[in-house]
């Protein structure tokens, strides 16, 4: 997907723009780490690729004695005489590509009685890319990953850059629900739970059908919403839990703890599946679990082959640049487009959730003491 928009021409002005929230695909087989690193590298080039600034200027009082002047002066009139000294010869080494890099400037010039003194102004080495490098390197760019998808996993991330990070921070404490696509493989089971793990166990699935995935299914979405308010210390019983669930969708305030609120299975064609997961507090292993246990529910074995983020709150995977898009232009179009969804959103109100408050927990333990004693 190839955003359009005015094209930046200045690494300057390309910078001041790179602040907001972005959305990436994430390739197969990268690290969160990897992924920002790969992102920072492409940023650098692509600004130290722009039109940068110049070096700074530096003046320079240089004395211009009465015998090298003469010579200088006899070079201007017979420029291709061998014999005569000059700047390459063996009065000091060729000029290096620095040195011929280097904007001089004569300010003034004057005689002090025997000798000239020139003012001159010329660019700093001290400020010039070829000794201090390129304007613009990778731990100059911030970015802050809050999607933290596995090695496996694939799909929509979404990260801040510079002050986008604050943002980014905001969006991680509203727990807006995530939406993967998860593919499996009846039939097969590995050490791993990936199918590219070593096989361990093998059955039949020829007696599945859809209708029995599918009751598999809402089954579990139903013991994952019960659980809801229990791991977060709120009984199903309690007036608080009504309260909380008429306001809209509940979400636990804890991190430590997966939940799936909908199951659905978009794709049958045994052994191959699709399920769509909405979830939150989710890892890739907890997705590659939910396979391997239907596939023992369901009789037999299963393995996943597929784990893609699509969804991310209000972020869709439409949004999402892909590898060859990580430049400066089209990174900067993508902030834009991300800051205009998240204008219609206010970060410092959060959703309804359901808190983890002692005396709510006094009110579970004695909720679970009651149902155990029954």
């Amino acid at each position: 997907m190839c955003l359009t928009g005015s094209y930046i021409k200045e690494a300057r002005a390309a910078w001041k723009l790179l602040n907001g929230v972005i959305c990436v695909c994430k390739p197969l087989g990268l690290t969160p780490a990897r992924l920002q690193a790969e992102i920072r590298n492409k940023l650098k080039l692509g600004l130290n690729a722009m039109k940068v600034r110049e070096p700074e200027t530096f003046i320079e009082i240089r004395r211009i004695e009465a015998e090298a002047r003469s010579n200088i002066e006899k070079s201007r009139i017979n420029p291709n005489d061998d014999d005569l000294p000059s700047r390459n010869s063996s009065k000091g080494p060729p000029m290096s590509n620095l040195e011929k890099s280097l904007v001089k400037e004569v300010v003034s010039e004057f005689n002090d009685g025997s000798d000239k003194i020139q003012i001159v102004k010329r660019s700093n080495y001290a400020d010039h890319p070829l000794v201090v490098g390129p304007r613009y390197q990778q731990q100059d760019i911030k970015l802050f990953d809050i999607s933290q998808l596995g090695l496996d996993t694939s799909g929509l991330s979404i990260l801040g850059i510079n002050s986008g990070t604050k943002i980014v921070q905001k969006i991680f404490q509203m727990r807006w629900l995530r939406t993967y696509k998860v593919s499996g493989q009846f039939g097969i089971s590995t050490d791993t739970g990936f199918h590219t793990g070593r096989i361990v166990d093998k059955s039949t699935y020829h007696k599945i059908r859809k209708q029995s995935l599918d009751r598999l299914l809402t089954s579990s979405q139903a013991a994952h919403q019960k659980n809801m308010f229990l791991a977060s210390g709120v009984p199903l019983t309690s007036e608080r839990a009504y309260q909380i669930a008429s306001q809209g969708l509940p979400r636990p305030d804890i991190v430590t703890t997966p939940l799936v609120y909908s199951l659905k299975c978009t794709s049958f064609n045994p052994p191959d599946f699709d399920i769509e997961v909405v979830v939150i507090n989710e890892n890739e292993y907890f997705l590659k679990g939910l396979i391997h246990d239907f596939g023992l529910r369901l009789h037999t074995t299963g393995v996943c082959t597929k784990v893609q983020c699509i969804k991310y709150g209000p972020f869709t995977f439409d949004l999402a640049l892909l590898p060859k898009h990580w430049d400066p232009q089209n990174i900067i179009n993508n902030t834009l487009k991300t800051m205009e969804i998240l204008k219609n959103i206010n970060l410092t109100v959060r959703d309804p959730m359901v808190t983890s408050e002692s005396d709510d927990h006094s009110i579970s333990n004695k909720y679970l003491n009651q149902k155990g004693n029954n």
